[in-house]
């Protein structure tokens, strides 16, 4: 479970000079990392710096679309089988992490705007599936090659595995947990470690990955309290992607934080907590306005992002929707803010479901 206090109070101060980042492999689990043979499905590596494979469908928003929904319903599979003892599916995990990629490739922005959304039943399929969405977009960026995205992706799915040895009313308990109710919480990245240790055919680099998720950069996670590049790369991918996607979804002591927030508060707390180069990432990619966020214009028109500008992350494509007083436009249209320097966005604008609760 993220703590999200201690992103939000998280004081601020000045980045640290930090080496690059190394590919070590998690403690106790050194397998080589060499790269692999690159699976045929897979979209080719992407040049280095934020970028992704190109698109190859016909109908994007509806592919990709469906590549997430199988890769919910193939976590809350999953879960069963983790509760009930029984062996995992590394077949269908390697699938779906393919899926996810090859959906990436083809509407990133649809895909990521999609997340976005509340929750179905059970929080924890589409949890799981969203930080594997949004740690593979990282992935991307980064360059990772093929090998290295299949791992990423399938340590994403099952950083919360062990969440399924949690008894359900102290996951969907509202208000504060006892202090018994907060170990067994904070025991999960352990569980999930075990649970995948001895699950067939999974590459034993995700059960030490997954057992580091909540660890911190600053060494004040958990369990084993690890610092900095003693955490492996991918674990502080998923910790950074993990905090992100849970701001931005309601929780039963709090409302949702629309992504402008939770980016901001993740810019603070990558100071010390959180990998900055992972950070600095995330912002390129997701940007400061998501895809999907209603904005106000300094023309106090507004409008709604529908695509980021990687190189100009204040200024996205966006649709305006109102005028100036207001009202409804009978055509919205739509607005490039890198050809318009005399527009900006000058507010972000809560849902109105959000402000109606």
């Amino acid at each position: 479970m993220v703590r999200i206090a201690d992103i939000m109070k998280k004081a601020s101060g000045e980045e640290p000079e930090r080496k690059r980042p190394g590919r070590e492999k998690p403690e106790e689990k050194k397998p080589a990392r060499a790269p692999a043979e690159k699976p045929p499905s897979v979209p080719q590596k992407p040049p280095p710096g934020p970028g992704a494979p190109p698109a190859a469908a016909a109908t994007p928003g509806r592919d990709v679309l469906a590549e997430y929904q199988a890769a919910v319903e193939f976590m809350r599979k999953q879960l069963v089988q983790a509760r009930a003892g029984s062996q995992l599916d590394p077949g269908g995990m390697k699938q779906v992490v393919l899926g996810l990629v090859k959906a990436l490739g083809q509407d990133p922005d649809t895909l990521v705007a999609h997340i976005m959304g509340p929750y179905g039943e059970d929080y924890l399929p589409w949890h799981s599936a969203n930080v594997a969405v949004l740690s593979l977009k990282v992935g991307l960026a980064l360059g990772w090659n093929e090998q290295e995205l299949l791992d990423l992706g399938a340590s994403a799915l099952m950083h919360d595995i062990g969440m399924s040895s949690v008894r359900e009313n102290i996951i969907s308990k509202e208000g504060g947990l006892s202090r018994s109710e907060m170990e067994q919480i904070r025991e999960h990245p352990t569980k999930s470690a075990e649970i995948l240790a001895h699950a067939k055919g999974i590459n034993e680099v995700v059960a030490g990955v997954v057992e580091q998720e909540h660890e911190r950069v600053d060494g004040k996670g958990y369990p084993k309290g690890l610092k900095g590049d003693d955490i492996h790369e991918y674990a502080r991918v998923i910790s950074a992607v993990d905090v992100y996607e849970a701001l931005t979804h309601p929780r039963s002591y709090r409302k949702r934080y629309v992504p402008y927030e939770a980016l901001k508060m993740l810019m603070e707390a990558g100071r010390s907590m959180l990998d900055p180069r992972v950070v600095k990432v995330m912002v390129e990619e997701l940007s400061l306005y998501p895809v999907g966020s209603v904005v106000k214009l300094n023309t106090e028109e507004l409008a709604r992002v529908i695509h980021s500008n990687k190189n100009a992350i204040m200024r996205p494509v966006v649709e305006v929707t109102t005028d100036s007083a207001g009202d409804p436009l009978a055509e919205p249209r739509v607005l490039d803010l890198t050809k318009h320097p005399m527009v900006h966005i000058s507010t972000i604008e809560r849902e109105e479901e959000e402000e109606d609760d």
